[in-house]
């Protein structure tokens, strides 16, 4: 009979260590093992309320009272036990809501979660006190997020000294290809907009292999470059991603790039970097790490793009839509519709018309660098122009989607000011008979802007949104300031069936659904990516 009870124990604790270590490593992997990001989403409302749930304040609390005095009077197994039902209850609950999240299983995660199970498996069965065992359990359910907080933080320094290898690698890898030239794609926006259009471009007239989507650290760039066989193609096109400053320089002493692009800087990440002037010094990395024979291009009309541009080496090319800062490539008109964008810019005494199959207005600004580099390149205008016709957005930018009567845009891969003011301009393009909807969380790590940046999107949602769905509870006080005394529905669903129910309400309705910030995963896949 004792071996039926501890095998129902054992089973209890498995799928409890499984659910909680899954949890909490999700939550550090999106915010990718950084001490900094997982502060700054701390101190977020939604981070304080996570802190608040039953896994992380409650069952310790109740821990300590059964250590205290509870398991004092009825055993450690028994209250062990009772914790563990409770687990099971609260997991069966998560899972049947569609409102808990695994980690992807990346093998810094399996490992971190093998030695999380292994050190309660040493306390399961090396000990034979069976009082000190389960008192042990009890103290290890206490501090399990603490311990996997911990684990992290171990491993950050063989992390550290294994991604130092993989950069190294890939760094003699591209020094052994002299005839591979390297363009680097850096700014607080734009910049994966700018890398797919001018990838496409560039296929028409030289070989071009690019950095995938969400992959601009040092350590996804390094690992791409050592699995590609790079020997097929004379152009890498890679976007260089940070958060704080010397990021993106290792990105680029990695890389050697002979041409930069910044697109533009504003406050994205600003409570991570600090300031904007830190913001500015860390994308200037790549700037400065051009040599004299290659070609920097950036955004006149950006202040902080242009305000230290006579520090650098290279030969410096622009491209805007103000004269006053005499661009190179001055836009001098652009048209749009809900699916084809017609730009003419101005390179001297040149003039250059395009037409091209993707919507906004802003996508010409993203179009115009992508000329500067095909002419440094010598890719002959007419093929230019015949790519340009081949465009198209990126993943979780601007797609639009059916969904019944209904029509989804997915930007959901864009989340700072810009985009997002960017796509409500995109939204009121629809007839105004269309219901319009958007979806969103707010946006994430502007520092001390944010209170204002949100208010300013409010005034601006209320002057085209029908509804307002907000999926996070951080900045809906803010939005709802700047939206006033506006009689825009607002829906608050903070829960992932919450949200796949209200989405799924909206399928027969003549609707047009802006998605402008990342949903749960279940939500995308049921109504985006696998919509029929």
């Amino acid at each position: 009979m004792e071996w039926i009870l501890f095998l129902a124990i054992l089973i209890l604790w498995l799928q409890s260590a499984f659910f909680d270590f899954a949890s909490f490593l999700y939550i550090w992997q999106l915010k990718e093992y950084r001490l900094d990001r997982m502060r700054e989403h701390l101190s977020t409302p939604e981070g304080k309320i996570w802190l608040c749930t039953y896994k992380i304040l409650w069952r310790p609390i109740l821990i300590l009272l059964i250590l205290v005095f509870f398991g004092f009077f009825y055993g450690y197994v028994a209250s062990y036990t009772v914790l563990l039902l409770i687990d099971l209850a609260g997991n069966i609950r998560n899972f049947y809501k569609k409102n808990f999240f695994l980690p992807v299983l990346t093998k810094k995660i399996i490992l971190l979660i093998t030695v999380a199970f292994l050190i309660e498996t040493i306390v399961f069965f090396y000990f034979s006190d069976r009082t000190f065992v389960f008192g042990a359990l009890l103290w290890l359910l206490l501090l399990r997020f603490i311990i996997i907080s911990l684990l992290v933080g171990i491993f950050w320094i063989p992390t550290r000294l294994i991604k130092n290898w993989y950069c190294k690698r890939a760094k003699a890898k591209i020094k052994s290809m002299p005839e591979l030239m390297v363009i680097g794609i850096t700014g607080s926006y734009g910049k994966s907009s700018v890398k797919s259009f001018l990838a496409t471009i560039l296929q028409g007239f030289h070989k071009v292999i690019v950095t995938p989507k969400n992959i601009n650290t040092d350590i996804g760039v390094a690992k791409f470059i050592l699995s590609s066989d790079l020997s097929k193609y004379n152009i890498l096109i890679v976007e260089m991603g940070a958060y704080k400053v010397g990021e993106i320089c290792k990105i680029a002493n990695m890389v050697e790039p002979i041409i930069g692009v910044l697109t533009a800087i504003n406050e994205q990440h600003m409570s991570l970097f600090g300031s904007m002037e830190k913001t500015r010094d860390a994308k200037y990395e790549l700037l400065r790490s051009i040599p004299k024979n290659g070609l920097i291009i950036t955004n006149s009309d950006d202040a902080l793009c242009r305000s230290k541009l006579n520090e650098l080496n290279a030969v410096v090319q622009t491209f805007g839509f103000d004269t006053k800062y005499n661009p190179t490539c001055l836009i001098s008109s652009v048209q749009s519709t809900l699916n084809q964008l017609s730009a003419t810019y101005t390179i001297g005494n040149d003039t250059v018309s395009i037409q091209a199959p993707v919507p906004g207005q802003h996508n010409a600004s993203n179009i115009a660098p992508c000329l500067l580099v095909a002419s440094f390149l010598h890719t002959p205008m007419p093929i230019f122009l015949d790519q340009c016709r081949k465009l198209s957005t990126p993943a979780g930018v601007l797609k639009t989607i059916p969904f019944g009567r209904a029509t989804i845009i997915d930007d959901s891969y864009n989340t700072n000011p810009v985009a997002f003011k960017a796509a409500l301009n995109f939204l009121s393009q629809f007839p105004p008979k269309k219901k319009k909807i958007v979806i969103t969380r707010g946006m994430l790590e502007l520092g001390n802007k944010s209170r204002e940046l949100h208010e300013q999107l409010g005034r601006e949602i209320a002057l085209i949104v029908d509804e307002l769905v907000i999926i996070k509870p951080d900045f809906i006080d803010d939005l709802q300031k700047g939206m006033g005394k506006s009689h825009i529905k607002i829906i608050t669903a903070y829960t992932a069936s919450e949200l796949l129910t209200y989405v799924q309400s909206l399928k027969e309705t003549d609707s047009i659904i802006l998605v402008e910030s990342r949903i749960p995963h279940s939500v995308y896949s049921t109504c985006i990516t696998q919509n029929p």
